[in-house]
């Protein structure tokens, strides 16, 4: 009789040790609240399309998300902490295409493309050529001809993103360019009050430095820069439908460190594709002139890697490039 009690304790126990192990092996991920980190300040196009994105995604994941702001160096400090977390998938972020393909060539970065396992690219950021309303070039064939006529033209951007361009132009006409002039400056505001102010004679810049003053009569657009229309001026055509076989191209995209499991990764991928899908979020990405699109995980990297080699060649061209040490 002991023995059989015995035996019935000891096959309890091990229904019970059975019964807590299948329990631990079914928790699925995400089992808590992830964190995400955005690489800009708090207000930002970058922080509050993340937010929305982050709003619509923690649904099908089943847990909150939430965003904390890790802004400096450029956009570079959010990915280098990122960078350097547990690849458990409880903390991604934004490692949106500047910091992943212009940065590492400006300054020292302590973070590469193989250090991140992508998770999605979410949408583009958006580009356009615009002057002063009052502007002599109605079109951007009179700009053109302008330049290609040795007329000193004065160019503001706050980024060799933007600025690369002309370069990018001349290049694919086999016309010299030098008469454009960069004029930099910290911010895209500063470079539409330069333009309204007559300081300079043209902007490239992002739908919420040119849109709004486009529809009050300031200013007029005359190229998107970038391989799409703007969905806020999409009568605008690309300068590739204007017959300029180039563009700037940028993308926000997501990433975790490197050594997510597939799963994990995975299953984030598919709760943002969601999220971008939605039409409401959709909406509010065009106002904060974003354009809604997607690519997986892998496009993205492919996205960057392309990108990270495309403008290190022509960064290196302008003199832009950091200089390595001998």
């Amino acid at each position: 009789m002991r023995s059989f009690r015995l035996a019935t304790i000891m096959a309890l126990a091990a229904v019970l040790m059975l019964s807590l192990s299948s329990g631990a092996a079914l928790a699925e991920y995400p089992d808590k609240p992830i964190t995400f980190i955005v690489n800009y300040g708090a207000g930002g196009t970058t922080d509050l399309t993340s937010r929305l994105l982050c709003s619509v995604a923690e649904k099908p994941l089943g847990q909150p998300i939430s965003v904390v702001n890790k802004a400096g160096g450029g956009g570079t400090v959010g990915p280098t902490y990122l960078a350097t977390r547990k690849p458990n998938g409880y903390t991604i972020g934004v490692t949106s295409f500047s910091p992943m393909g212009v940065a590492p060539h400006l300054m020292k970065v302590n973070y590469k493309i193989k250090d991140f396992a992508f998770i999605a690219g979410v949408c583009r950021y958006l580009y356009g050529i615009a002057v002063k309303a009052d502007s002599p070039y109605k079109t951007f064939g009179d700009l053109m001809k302008a330049i290609e006529g040795g007329k000193r033209i004065t160019m503001a951007t706050p980024s060799p993103v933007q600025y690369i361009i002309f370069p990018r132009l001349a290049a694919a006409t086999g016309k010299k360019m030098d008469n454009v002039i960069w004029v930099r400056y910290k911010s895209g505001k500063e470079t539409t009050v330069a333009l309204l102010g007559g300081h300079v004679d043209l902007i490239v810049g992002n739908p919420m430095d040119i849109a709004p003053q486009v529809k009050t009569g300031q200013m007029r657009m005359l190229a998107s820069a970038s391989p799409v229309r703007w969905p806020l001026l999409p009568d605008v055509p690309t300068l590739r439908e204007l017959g300029y076989k180039t563009d700037i191209d940028s993308w926000l995209g997501f990433a975790a460190p490197a050594g997510i499991k597939e799963a994990r990764r995975a299953k984030l991928q598919a709760a943002f594709k969601a999220a971008v899908a939605d039409k409401v979020i959709q909406k509010k990405m065009v106002d904060l002139g974003m354009a809604p699109m997607f690519m997986t995980g892998p496009e993205y990297e492919k996205f960057c890697l392309k990108g990270y080699k495309d403008m290190g060649r022509d960064l290196k061209a302008l003199g832009l490039s950091k200089k390595k040490k001998k």
